[in-house]
């Protein structure tokens, strides 16, 4: 009797899983897994949280599926060697589901992974899930890819239909599970992993967040002022269709844009897959960064000098959490006022966030940099003093976080703020003419 396998990967939940519900459509009996990638891992801290927040996320769908006996084997590795021994252990596996991802290494991995399917004689199978339009399925009137946002989200919500939005159902009573599972569940500890303090995001969806989000997501001191979802659409934890259909039914436009916005850098990143290192608009790559190891360590530690920016650098360490609108303040000091490659704050949040993604990442840091696909002019450098009284007028946020702002326990700012913005200019405007 043969068996199927599904391979989980980011789309971690039982229900609305396009690739489960095709795997699970075979009626035959199944087999899942999740990989912990050696590679990926072997470059984080030993208590990274997002570690640990997999690691207990996954024992916590194996205690709620919806099957009892229904188990996901948590395997380590190289992933290729992985599957090599996957199929050893279970030689009656005759195919293998999964659902697509863009980034570069992924599809590198998927396809190195695929020619060892073909190897075993295994047939594989994937499925688009993480996104409601991929790859060529967005492309302007001419057949070229589209380069500003705004084109984008208008031929995006042109072609949605309530198609893109249903809900894959999966009907357990039809699902065969194995009798017989080889390979145990991993520790923490077997990973080379210990638990991580930080408290993870709530991962729960509370529409109420939507009614008022486009009224009250700019300001860092709302604590429900944004919808926290970043995390579970990051892992998959719940469905992109769920969320699309619920921005819909809400009315609620200026969430639904942000989810598009998501979309958008990664289709440029499937396109464009050198500006994970490069800058998207190459004439940028002249540009005299400056490179000052102290003044990256004051602005990693939340010591410029300047409040808000202190205060989203110190919630990001804290939490592994960053409001957005400080997102943007944090990352234009960064690279406009101290003058720093975008990359080493793009790395830098990539080894803290929670709810991490590279595209979006690479996306919104070169977009502040002024280098990146449909991004803010160069000459656009946020004045940190006017960010602060428009979004935290009564600096609720920056006491927080920043309780000694206005003691002499406090430092001077890193730099004026004047003398940065013409700096930047000045460096920008140079670097684009030498290019």
């Amino acid at each position: 009797m043969s068996e199927v396998a599904f391979w989980f990967r980011r789309d971690l939940r039982w229900q609305d899983n396009r690739a489960l519900w095709e795997a699970a459509a075979k009626k035959k009996d199944l087999r899942l897994f999740f990989i912990f990638d050696k590679k990926i891992l072997d470059e984080l801290n030993s208590q990274d949280h997002r570690v640990t927040f997999l690691w207990k996320h996954l024992n916590e769908m194996n205690l709620n599926a919806p099957l009892s006996g229904l188990k996901i084997e948590i395997r380590y590795g190289n992933p290729k060697d992985v599957w090599v021994q996957i199929l050893k252990d279970y030689p009656l596996i005759e195919s293998v589901y999964y659902n697509h991802d863009y980034e570069p290494y992924a599809l590198q991995r998927d396809k190195e992974i695929n020619d060892i399917f073909k190897t075993h004689r295994v047939s594989s199978y994937s499925f688009k899930d993480q996104v409601i339009f991929e790859k060529h399925e967005i492309l302007s009137d001419k057949n070229s890819i589209y380069l500003v946002y705004t084109p984008y989200k208008n031929k995006w919500l042109q072609k949605l239909t309530p198609i893109d939005v249903t809900e894959y159902k999966i009907n357990w009573k039809e699902i065969k599970i194995p009798i017989f599972n080889k390979a145990q569940n991993l520790t923490l500890n077997e990973l080379g992993f210990k638990e991580s303090v930080i408290i993870p995001p709530s991962i729960y969806f509370k529409p109420q967040h939507l009614k008022s989000y486009g009224e009250t997501r700019d300001f860092p001191f709302l604590k429900e002022g944004t919808t926290h979802m970043g995390l579970a659409l990051r892992f998959g934890l719940v469905s992109i269709r769920f969320c699309v259909k619920k921005a819909k039914e809400l009315n609620a436009d200026v969430w639904l844009s942000e989810l598009i916005w998501r979309e958008f850098f990664m289709q440029i990143l499937f396109h464009f897959p050198q500006t994970e290192f490069k800058e998207f608009r190459p004439e940028y790559s002249h540009i005299q960064w400056r490179d000052n190891s102290e003044e990256l360590q004051r602005w990693q530690e939340g010591q410029t000098g300047v409040p808000l920016v202190d205060a989203g650098m110190r919630q990001l360490k804290a939490t592994g959490y960053m409001h957005n609108r400080v997102r943007m303040m944090v990352a234009s000091y960064l690279t406009k006022h101290l003058l720093h490659h975008w990359k080493k704050g793009e790395r830098h949040f990539a080894n803290l966030l929670f709810d991490f993604d590279l595209s979006a990442n690479i996306g919104n840091w070169q977009w502040s940099a002024g280098c990146g696909v449909d991004a803010a002019p160069y000459f656009r450098v946020f004045n940190p003093e006017l960010q602060q009284k428009k979004f935290d007028p009564q600096r609720e946020y920056i006491n927080y976080w920043v309780p000694e702002w206005n003691s002499s326990r406090y430092p001077n700012p890193m730099v004026d703020h004047d003398y940065a913005r013409k700096r930047a200019i000045s460096t920008f405007k140079e670097g684009l003419a030498n290019g």
